[in-house]
């Protein structure tokens, strides 16, 4: 399994993650400037929580979250129990 793989396509928003290595949260991705288009059959996201997966200086991949399901939400961190 050894090797470097490459990152797949680099455009819009992940795109610019890869390159920014910058955690991102956005109401309405489609609004960023970053962001560029959707492949025919992607599916529609808004809301947006992008974090880039590093090793000290090199990000190796991204991971997100989008479309929440319940209104709200709070920038303070939630309680675990």
């Amino acid at each position: 399994m050894g090797g470097h793989r490459a990152h797949p396509r680099q455009h819009g928003m992940l795109g610019a993650m890869l390159r920014e290595g910058t955690p991102v949260r956005l109401p309405d991705i489609r609004r960023d400037p970053r962001f560029g288009w959707w492949p025919k059959a992607h599916p529609i996201l808004k809301d947006f929580l992008g974090v880039p997966i590093t090793d000290g200086d090199t990000v190796l991949g991204i991971i997100f979250l989008s479309n929440k399901r319940t209104p709200g939400g709070s920038a303070r961190p939630t309680r675990n129990c």
